[in-house]
């Protein structure tokens, strides 16, 4: 979910350093993206997740899964 409100709704440093991309640049962006749906959407427990009715809260907590957690503080 929040993976999704950061492609739609980007930091304003991230538009700006994704304006000055060449072009060949956010096309690979958006091929890799559109690769990565593919193989997510093929594998087996995507697959099987859709058969059952499940797809979106499989999908949801497939993107909470990988979503980068900041690391702790080192105690000092």
């Amino acid at each position: 979910m929040e993976a999704r409100r950061r492609e739609q709704c980007p930091d304003p440093e991230q538009t700006d350093v994704r304006a000055r991309w060449e072009p060949e640049q956010s096309e690979r962006r958006a091929g890799l993206r559109a690769a990565a749906v593919v193989v997510v959407r093929r594998h087996p427990t995507m697959v099987r997740a859709l058969v059952e009715g499940c797809w979106a809260a499989t999908e949801e907590a497939l993107f909470h899964a990988v979503e980068v957690t900041p690391e702790p503080a080192a105690a000092g």
